[in-house]
């Protein structure tokens, strides 16, 4: 069996997998019903329980997927162009700018709550610039980049601390924007992160040659050897 072949047999059987696993947490909770009266009250609208089912949890549903496949694509990435398994977002500081970015936005312009998704990237990305623009010395060294990335990441998370000892209603936003749950989660939730998401996922494969490109750069060194 050749390589292609077992990715597309694997790929295939994840798919079935999430369609299980979709299909499962539908039914299953406090409300129960039967696949059957599940497909007949999305078409009839008849069924109050389907009713309940369909506003409160596939939107939910529909989240957690969008958001694993975004954490999924951007993990993937990130640890092939810098060739260290252990490049994470939250280790080198791109989780803790877009916390920190997204935080300021609701402090200063708390009516704009649509675009922290935008704005989230955007403290990302400028939290990723610093770390590589303070780590280049000839060339980008894995083990540099990632004890940059910590300082980086203590940075913007005492911002976003003193941001939030501020008071006031601003410490519970500050909590709900740093820690997202799937809790309460409606369908204007699921549109902005389809939006978001999807646009992410996309840019993500029309510029991965870019990206393959932007990792030769990157010394070909495992942290251990470093040490």
């Amino acid at each position: 069996m050749s390589w292609l072949t077992k990715k597309t047999i694997s790929f295939i059987a994840v798919i079935a997998l999430l369609a299980i696993v979709f299909v499962k947490s539908a039914l299953t909770g406090s409300i129960t019903v039967t696949p059957f009266e599940l497909m007949h009250g999305l078409l009839t609208g008849t069924n109050d329980d389907v009713e309940i089912i369909k506003d409160l949890r596939f939107p939910r549903i529909l989240i957690a997927v969008f958001a694993g496949a975004a954490l999924s694509v951007a993990g993937a990435l990130l640890q092939a162009v810098m060739r260290n398994p252990l490049a994470d977002p939250g280790i080198i500081g791109v989780s803790a700018g877009a916390s920190f970015m997204s935080i300021l936005l609701i402090a200063v312009f708390p009516t704009l709550f649509f675009f922290v998704p935008l704005f989230a990237f955007l403290g990302g990305a400028l939290a990723f610039l610093l770390v590589y623009s303070l780590s280049w010395k000839s060339g980008l060294d894995p083990l540099r980049m990632i004890l940059i990335g910590i300082a980086i990441n203590a940075l913007f998370t005492g911002l976003s601390q003193a941001i939030g000892f501020s008071g006031g209603g601003l410490t519970q936003s500050m909590s709900q924007v740093a820690t997202s749950t799937l809790t309460m989660k409606k369908w204007s939730d699921v549109d902005v992160i389809m939006l978001y998401g999807s646009i992410g996922i996309f840019l993500s494969f029309l510029f991965i040659n870019g990206a393959i490109t932007w990792r030769s750069r990157i010394k070909p060194q495992r942290v251990w050897e470093s040490m």
